[in-house]
């Protein structure tokens, strides 16, 4: 008899809200989803901020299991491709050393991360590697585990939103794709082929901007310089462009932005991956925006 995996869920914080996904490996699908008010301060400790919301939600969200993938906000990450030779015998401390450079406090006030990527160049391998605040990631990791939970992954939010554009357009990975994540303050825009993170641009707006046209500009430059800038990665293609995030809960500035931009969809986290949360289409997209993130670190989890 075939063992059934364990439910998995993945918590987002944004400054306006936290929302989280419980996601079924066994059937492919999110079974719940719940999204939270927060009022986050980006100067202050965040474990400290969210901790009564988390207790809050740990009582009335039904966690068939405690293990979670929480996401931090990644314009405070130094995220880096850096390439080392292949007979490296000390990668770790190579990588580390590399993107220590990258910095602006002691290297031993940081945690990092090294991933392998799949493209490689002659004699040398390549890595994506990510630095982020100690006291940041132990914040929130006891946050969570004050209120029962397990922290199984500390990720960042655009890796989520990579992972869940990978589990429900796998037909378009091989073609270079973006993802304009934007809430009321700030936007990034991630740029991603063959399943993986290529590049990202991070922008500041005022918040709760009330008009589409002025911000569709701001994101269209902001979009120009990121291409520019990894012109080889696109090799002629078209560029697939995917919106999601609390900005395009409006109509209007997902319609706007498209048009300025010529070519774009909302992103779908449930293409792909089921839904069996319960309630109908109607409800379900007045909220799919908010839930990306979410939906696509639970999917990380699973790995």
């Amino acid at each position: 008899m075939k063992n059934s995996s364990k439910n998995i869920s993945g918590l987002d914080i944004q400054r306006e809200y936290m929302s989280i996904a419980q996601y079924s490996p066994d059937e492919n699908a999110v079974l719940l989803v719940a999204i939270h008010p927060v009022s986050i301060n980006p100067g202050a400790d965040l474990g400290e901020q969210i901790f009564e919301n988390l207790r809050e939600l740990r009582s009335k969200f039904k966690f068939t299991s405690a293990d979670i993938v929480c996401a931090l906000p990644s314009e405070y990450a130094a995220v880096k491709h850096l390439q080392i030779d292949n007979d490296d015998t000390t990668p770790e401390e190579t990588l580390k050393w590399e993107l220590g450079q990258n910095l602006v406090s002691n290297i031993d006030e940081y945690v990092f991360d090294f991933q392998e990527n799949r493209q490689k160049a002659p004699k040398l391998k390549d890595f994506l590697a990510v630095a982020y605040r100690q006291e940041t990631v132990a914040g929130i990791s006891n946050a969570l585990r004050k209120v029962k939970l397990n922290p199984v992954v500390i990720d960042l939010d655009i890796f989520g939103l990579v992972n869940v554009f990978e589990a429900n357009y796998k037909d378009k990975l091989e073609f270079p794709s973006v993802i304009i994540h934007s809430e009321s303050d700030k936007t990034k825009i991630i740029l991603c082929k063959n399943g993986e993170f290529v590049d990202f641009e991070c922008f500041i707006h005022d918040t709760n901007i009330s008009d589409p046209y002025s911000f569709s500009e701001r994101a269209r430059i902001e979009l120009d310089k990121l291409l520019s800038i990894n012109y080889s990665i696109l090799e002629g293609n078209p560029v697939g462009i995917y919106l999601t995030g609390s900005m395009y809960a409006h109509e209007q500035h997902s319609e706007v932005l498209i048009s300025k931009l010529g070519n774009g969809e909302l992103l779908d986290p449930f293409r792909n991956v089921g839904c069996r949360i319960g309630v109908d289409e109607n409800q379900l997209q007045a909220v799919k925006t908010q839930l990306a993130v979410a939906v696509g670190l639970a999917y990380r989890g699973k790995m």
